[in-house]
């Protein structure tokens, strides 16, 4: 399929989504007695969610017929160039119906948002949320859900999107997101890691 498009015409939003990196986690700066915490949400099997719009499936029709019938894939399949845009686009879209200020995106291409506020990112399917808190404040926020973490949680279980219990973070000061490792304190490679680098 990806050879049937004309990229010109392919708006910007679908050929570079913008995905945040480890790197990107890296801008964070704490002051003495601050402490960041995380909430995370992952949908199960993404690519197989979504519906492509029924023009599309003539392009990923299979050259094999099941019982003399033509068959196509019918959802946004992994492996197509366009996918992860369409469901980056799709994510934020369920941000917005959740109530999320898209200014406080983490995006690689702009500075960090104010820490103020919570702020989050979303990589494909994994939503992360961050809020710097005090640490004599900390009892009241760990463990327990943001309301923006609620709120996407609430959206997509209105749309039937199966998330994956096992990968959620509630509250926690301690977690590793898009490859970066937070130990409380700090945010990078992980320590082990960070020796091997070290070593070489």
């Amino acid at each position: 399929a990806n050879a049937f498009f004309d990229w010109a015409k392919v708006p910007a939003e679908l050929r570079s989504p913008k995905l945040p990196y480890a790197s990107s986690l890296c801008l964070f700066s704490l002051r003495d007695g601050e402490v960041l915490l995380t909430g995370s949400e992952d949908e199960r099997n993404c690519f197989y969610l979504f519906e492509l719009p029924r023009c599309w499936w003539k392009f990923f029709c299979f050259q094999l017929r099941w019982r003399g019938k033509r068959v196509c894939l019918s959802v946004v399949p992994m492996g197509f160039v366009l996918s992860v845009g369409i469901i980056q686009m799709l994510e934020r879209r369920m941000a917005s119906l959740a109530g999320l200020d898209q200014a406080h995106e983490l995006l690689p291409a702009r500075p960090l948002p104010p820490l103020e506020k919570t702020i989050y990112s979303i990589y494909i399917d994994n939503y992360d949320d961050f809020v710097k808190v005090d640490e004599e404040n900390l009892d009241q926020y760990v463990g327990k859900m943001s309301k923006f973490q609620e709120a996407i949680r609430a959206v997509k279980e209105g749309l039937n999107i199966p998330l994956n219990e096992k990968k959620r973070l509630t509250g926690a000061t301690e977690f590793d997101i898009l490859g970066a490792h937070c130990d409380g304190d700090l945010i990078g490679v992980k320590p082990r890691k960070r020796m091997l680098l070290m070593l070489t």
